[in-house]
């Protein structure tokens, strides 16, 4: 249809088995549409998704603009949501923390009960149809199998049916194929609905009871691939028998509550506790030199089983341990040095038109006492303030000006006080304040003010701050007064309402407040305006109630990132960045936006050449961004590059930025282990070895815990996970090419893709972080798995060394296998094997060694060492074979290399030999 020609459609967002959707925009405009093509054999569904919701018109619900026809298909133009679907967002994370669930039930809550109220059943609610935007609003967007209450889905879908031009018997099978498709998803269809009833009001809250069901859990109430089975699951079983599935998780001891909540990260030195999160049982396990028992600890998420959970594991690890308390910071803004100095008040008590009375006087007045303090106030304030405009040309005589800043100094001298603070800002008081000489005392009383009640005059105050700051938007000086008390009130607002849960909010506050702030961030060139507006934005996105997810818009992003990239006042620069990283935290998208716009390679070159600490923020807003996008994750490793600024991270002498880039390359190497082995090539476990030391002492102190041994732990939990995995990988390959002479081409691609992963475990057994590793292999000792490995291990050993003519070439590497400090994993459960690899060991030396006399000497001390240890009778001790294999060789003259290397092989296995003597 030539209407479509208006549209330019651009990448594919999705596609179904029936229809596809694009990013679009129609021509002459800016706004981006989501453009719907789909079969003309779902005209009926369409036309009844159209006719339900043209006319919906709510935040919840996705907008439906225009549709047309082609000669083959049908095109609907909506509202873009470009957060995918709820049922993609469970999928990558698996789980929703019990805050996103209160927040996305509430959009879900709101939007379901404006449907109802417009007389419309929505019929088939299910994690797919229910979108998420940009901001981190959910939205309801298909209405396909929805109805008009009172009527019957099946009559209306046949009356548009049969309006078509068609043959009774294709009326007949489209009347068999509507009935299947009017059935809907039966997982969340509710019991009377199966038996046959018709959908109304409480099937669909029955189905949203299933939906949070499913964020919180990841799962559905009801699952079974049977249909039958999942029907009498439905009907018969209690979604709350699976309860105790989510034991391990919700329950926690009461002495360890305080255990879960991050404490400050100020103090970088890590000399305070710290950052006591939660520890893990495999976390424990490896402590540096000296071991803790693991059953002092409080074990709270279990070993990943699979590789799906291992995956839920770490996001849920990297979001406990990102946020730190240190990140949510709030300064004052009015009366901040650092953004621009004031001068000290001091007002005359003689002249005051009230009583001086001190701070401690005030809070020792009675009740009644108030009353008459705070009317003498208010007189002499509604006195001196005629009902004149903002800033009004007209002004008092002098004798009233000066009365009345001295009136206000005094005020702002007394207000610093929490508990006089709560009282005056609680009061009518407020309502006087209305031009700029008190902006200051307004914006004191809103920083100092810790309890707002509900019918307190704020709401009045911030809409009178907003009308000032729309007159003045030009003016710099004024915005220097109209934004300190503006941002503090609107962080008052949205703490309390986060303090009280309160998702709808107790306090109105104009939309052209956020619009103030947002141009007041991009508009004119003054930096201190530009400091207020981003330290006002940063604290209200310490929390996430309503105002803040207001400011969090991915324009704001983009003010924000341009405001960091731009600015040439360093204080400025890490205000912006820091407010990016907090409303990022609120919603990714924020960020994901900015890095869709700019690139990460932008990104992190910032990253490179910041200091400490816009490295910490701009570290925590990647990680935050990534955890809800795999396909930046992915667009990241795949820049070597990008992957290698990560790492020099982690020479910053700050500890916050080291432990925040180990968590940002534990999200780069999950499920990539060629990203873990260009890590581990590039000294990654160097820096990890390095770190472990200096954090030794604090783990052997847990009261001296600090954040980067926390991350260490996390990072090294999943290498010690992985090494196995990258172990079993390696191994089913090489199955796959046994017995084949010429391997095919995928598999010898295969063999080249995964073999050089093998590097990473050499990297992880030769460092420090083998000590792990030991404590695993102790635990799986019962494990048919672990013994096959090692008895397979040591009868290659006992092969090649009864056949020199095979290891002679390459005497070097052989002679260095005895020093193998792994070895020593067995001396406890498995002595006679380590006897085994020490005689073999020995032979392969002595079948390298030559006529050195020194050499030689060597070798007899350590075969005069073995016969006293295992000589006699018994399971262990020397054979026949043995005997006869020792001194065949000793009787055998051979070829020699590298004397030097030979020898320290020998006193290696001596002092083994001594070990497990003693």
């Amino acid at each position: 249809m030539p209407c479509m020609e208006n549209f330019i459609l651009y990448e594919e967002l999705g596609a179904g088995s029936s229809s596809i959707v694009y990013k679009g925009r129609k021509k002459g405009s800016l706004n981006y549409v989501a453009i719907i093509c789909t079969d003309k054999a779902k005209r009926t569904e369409i036309t009844n998704h159209v006719r339900l919701s043209r006319d919906l018109e709510h935040p919840n619900i996705i907008s439906f603009y225009e549709w047309y026809e082609t000669s083959s298909h049908l095109w609907l133009v909506v509202e873009l949501c470009t957060g995918g679907s709820l049922e993609s967002i469970i999928a990558h994370d698996g789980c929703l923390s019990e805050d996103v669930v209160k927040r996305f039930g509430w959009d879900l809550v709101k939007g379901l009960k404006h449907i109802h109220e417009l007389g419309i059943i929505f019929s088939d609610l299910t994690p797919a149809k229910v979108l998420l935007d940009g901001s981190g609003i959910l939205k309801f967007g298909n209405f396909c199998l929805s109805k008009a209450v009172g009527e019957t889905l099946e009559d209306f879908f046949m009356l548009i049916s049969t309006s078509e031009e068609a043959t009774e018997e294709d009326n007949k099978e489209n009347f068999d194929n509507l009935r299947k498709r009017l059935q809907g998803s039966p997982t969340y269809t509710a019991p009377e609905v199966l038996l046959g009833s018709e959908t109304d009001l409480s099937s669909d809250l029955w189905a949203l009871g299933c939906v949070l069901y499913y964020m919180y859990t990841g799962k559905p109430p009801f699952s079974s691939d049977s249909h039958t089975e999942l029907t009498e699951m439905i009907l018969h079983q209690d979604p709350l028998q699976n309860k105790c599935d989510l034991m391990p998780y919700v329950l926690v001891s009461p002495d360890k509550v305080s255990e879960l909540k991050p404490k400050s990260g100020v103090d970088e030195d890590n000399t305070e506790a710290i950052f006591l999160l939660r520890y893990s049982i495999q976390s424990v396990c490896f402590l540096g030199h000296r071991a803790i028992p693991v059953d002092s600890f409080y074990p709270l998420l279990p070993f990943p089983s699979s590789q799906a959970n291992n995956r839920t594991n770490i996001t849920c690890c990297v979001k406990d341990l990102l946020h730190t308390d240190s990140d949510l910071i709030v300064s004052p803004i009015i009366d901040n040095p650092k953004i621009l100095k004031i001068t000290p008040v001091r007002f005359d008590p003689k002249t005051l038109c009230v009583p001086a009375y001190s701070v401690e006087k005030l809070r020792s007045l009675s009740d009644e006492e108030w009353t008459v303090f705070l009317s003498q106030l208010c007189s002499s304030l509604e006195e001196q303030n005629p009902s004149t405009s903002h800033f009004s040309s007209s002004a008092p005589s002098s004798t009233a000006i000066r009365s009345r800043l001295n009136l206000l100094c005094y005020l702002c001298c007394v207000v610093g006080h929490k508990v006089i603070a709560n009282r005056l800002i609680n009061s009518k008081l407020t309502m006087f304040y209305r031009r700029n000489k008190v902006l200051r005392a307004m914006g004191l009383l809103a920083l100092h003010c810790s309890d707002l009640g509900e019918d307190s005059p704020v709401s009045e105050a911030v809409s009178a701050l907003t009308d000032l700051l729309k007159e003045n938007l030009k003016n710099s000086k004024i915005k220097q007064f109209l934004l300190p008390p503006l941002g503090e009130f609107l962080y008052l607002i949205s703490s309390q309402e986060e303090k009280r849960g309160s998702p709808e909010g107790l306090w109105f506050v104009p939309a052209a407040a956020y619009t103030g702030l947002m141009r007041s961030l991009r508009e004119g060139d003054d930096s201190v305006v530009h400091h207020m507006a981003a330290k006002a934005i940063e604290n209200i996105s310490t929390t996430v109630s309503g105002p803040s997810h207001h400011l969090a818009t991915t324009e704001m992003g983009s003010a924000l990132w341009f405001l960091f990239t731009h600015s040439t006042v360093e204080a400025v620069r890490v205000t912006a960045v820091s407010s990016l990283s907090r409303l990022s935290r609120v919603v990714p998208a924020v960020f994901l936006a900015v890095i869709d716009t700019c690139g990460p390679v932008a990104i992190l070159e910032t990253i490179g050449g910041a200091g400490a600490r816009v490295q910490q923020h701009l570290l925590t807003a990647v990680a935050t961004a990534l955890l809800s996008s795999r396909i930046q994750t992915h667009r990241i490793t795949q820049s070597r590059d990008l992957v290698l600024k990560v790492l020099r991270c982690l020479e910053s002498p700050s500890t916050v930025t080291r432990a925040k880039a180990l968590l940002l390359l534990l999200l780069l190497m999950q499920d990539n282990t060629h990203t873990l082995l260009y890590c581990c090539q590039h000294r990654l476990v160097m820096y990890l070895e390095r770190d472990l030391r200096k954090a030794t002492p604090l783990r052997e102190n847990p009261s001296q815990s600090g954040y980067l041994p926390q991350c260490l732990d996390a990072l090294i939990v999943y290498l010690s996970s992985t090494a196995p995995v990258i172990m079993e990988d390696v191994l089913s390959v090489l199955r796959g090419v046994i017995g084949r002479k010429h391997p095919s081409t995928a598999q010898s691609k295969q063999l080249k893709h995964t073999l050089p992963t093998v590097s990473v475990v050499l990297e992880l057994l030769s460092s420090q972080l083998a000590r792990y590793v030991k404590v695993l292999i102790g635990d799986m000792t019962q494990s048919s798995i672990c013994e096959d490995l090692i008895r397979t291990t040591l009868s290659i050993v006992e092969v090649l060394s009864q056949h020199h003519a095979l290891i002679t070439p390459y005497h070097s590497a052989v002679s260095m296998c005895g020093s193998c400090p792994t070895i020593t994993s067995y001396k406890y459960n498995h002595c006679t094997s380590l006897f085994k690899l020490c005689l073999h060991s020995l032979i392969i030396c002595l079948q390298l060694s030559t006529e050195n006399q020194e050499l030689w000497e060597e070798c007899l001390q350590c075969l005069s060492l073995l016969v006293q240890l295992y000589g006699g009778e018994g399971h262990d001790c020397l054979s026949p074979s043995c005997l006869q294999s020792f001194s065949h060789m000793l009787r055998t003259h051979l070829r020699y290399e590298t004397p030097r290397i030979q020898r320290t092989a020998l006193r290696i296995i001596k002092r083994l030999v001594s070990m497990v003597r003693s």
